[in-house]
């Protein structure tokens, strides 16, 4: 259970340069973000949002990357049926621009 302060303190969390909560479950990533920052307030966050409308919400937490992969996904579908080439180095670059 990644937001319980006794997990994330045996995966040393307080010693992590980042901490990614990913599951589908956007309430459950905020949780782990608060977590994370209890035990180590310096530490990064990123957190995915599977439901576009929570952005607003999860971003209370403060995480310093919020991934809306709902958006992602339908620009990525937006540029596959316009033609557009997705190339794998012009995501990664987007990406890292996020946080």
């Amino acid at each position: 259970d990644g937001s319980d302060i006794e997990v994330l303190r045996k995966a040393d969390v307080a010693d992590a340069r980042t901490v990614l909560a990913l599951s589908d479950d956007d309430s459950y990533n905020a949780f782990v973000v608060l977590a994370a920052k209890e035990i180590n307030p310096g530490v990064r966050t990123v957190l995915a949002v599977s439901n576009a409308r929570n952005t607003n919400r999860v971003e209370r937490v403060h995480p310093d990357v919020v991934l809306a992969l709902p958006v992602i996904g339908s620009e990525l579908l937006a540029m596959a049926l316009s033609g557009e080439e997705i190339r794998a180095d012009a995501l990664i670059n987007q990406l890292a621009r996020l946080g």
